[in-house]
């Protein structure tokens, strides 16, 4: 046998409304702005870089690439395959000699030197000194060093934000700078929590003081 349940007779149970703080409130109002959510992100992101901005810098922020004023921003490596040929033709008067039979194979250019007077092979010293390339070897003499084969390693650079009018990288600057003005910021207001707590610390012991 079944018997119904009286509503009636079964105890009313009260559920007390949960309130939600006014930090709760703010919270979920700022996660629904999306454009203030995402503003977020990207200012912790730029804190976060600039606070290990030395650390994660490309280069120096003080290194001069002299091949490379004012070189526009680029995801690829510098120098470009058209940069190679002009480096070259700056260099080869400094030998006293002609370039010639240039070519590319990867990140090693072989070349042909010549000249009427046998050549120094001190001098591809500027092959080093230049940001292009690191320290040559001579892989073939002829003609009593009049004839040079030369081979020199690329050195490939990359400046995602490009470099300024003295040559210098923009972005290992730009975190260096970064870091610099939060440094600068979080300075200002530790003193200032300082002098404040100090302040009104000192008024209120005199305040008391003076009551007594």
């Amino acid at each position: 046998m079944t018997f119904a349940s009286d509503p009636a007779a079964a105890p009313a149970t009260d559920v007390a409304p949960v309130g939600r703080s006014l930090w709760a409130d703010a919270r979920a109002r700022l996660l629904q702005n999306r454009a203030a959510v995402a503003s977020m992100i990207f200012l912790a992101f730029l804190a976060l870089a600039f606070s290990v901005g030395r650390l994660i810098a490309p280069h120096p922020y003080d290194q001069v690439f002299s091949d490379y004023v004012k070189a526009p921003p680029s995801l690829t490596a510098y120098p470009k395959p058209d940069q190679i040929a002009p480096a070259i033709e700056r260099i080869a008067p400094r030998l006293r000699a002609t370039a010639s039979n240039l070519v590319v194979e990867g990140d090693v250019v072989r070349l042909t030197l010549e000249s009427q007077r046998p050549i120094d092979e001190r001098l591809l010293a500027y092959f080093d000194r230049s940001d292009m390339f690191r320290a040559a070897r001579v892989v073939e003499k002829a003609d009593e060093g009049k004839r040079l084969v030369v081979e020199a390693p690329i050195e490939r650079h990359l400046f995602l934000f490009g470099t300024d009018s003295n040559g210098r990288d923009l972005l290992s600057r730009i975190l260096l700078a970064g870091g610099i003005s939060l440094e600068i910021g979080l300075l200002a207001s530790l003193v200032a929590l300082f002098i404040g707590v100090t302040w009104g610390a000192t008024a209120a012991i005199s305040a008391a003081a003076s009551t007594c």
